[in-house]
């Protein structure tokens, strides 16, 4: 017989498979080629994986904060602190990045969802 936190972590499983299943249906284009596209057309998706590239660039090969670049607007460069990128998201995401930029941005959206 299975005890009370056995049976909680079980039904916890289950809740998130089940969320993945949806997930998945949901996106079948991501599953087929989820290291190589992205969801979605144009702007965000690039904007997007660039600001989770850059906030892992500039805090872990810079030591600086991702909040400015001169990569935009050179040599002046440009402040980010408007700039609607998710720093913690980039960070947590940065194993990820070891594989593709895409694999990363494709699991922060699955992740999202579920």
């Amino acid at each position: 017989m299975l005890s009370i936190g056995n049976r909680k972590l079980r039904e916890y499983a289950l809740v998130f498979l089940a969320y993945a299943l949806v997930a998945a249906i949901m996106f079948p284009q991501l599953i087929a080629n989820f290291a190589t596209s992205t969801f979605g057309y144009g702007g965000d998706t690039y904007q997007g994986m660039w600001d989770l590239w850059w906030v892992n660039y500039a805090i872990f090969h810079l030591h600086t904060t991702p909040y400015f670049t001169n990569l935009i607007f050179y040599p002046v460069g440009a402040n980010l602190v408007t700039q609607t990128m998710a720093p913690l998201l980039g960070i947590l995401t940065y194993p990820l990045q070891l594989i593709s930029l895409p694999f990363a941005m494709n699991t922060a959206i699955i992740i999202g969802i579920v």
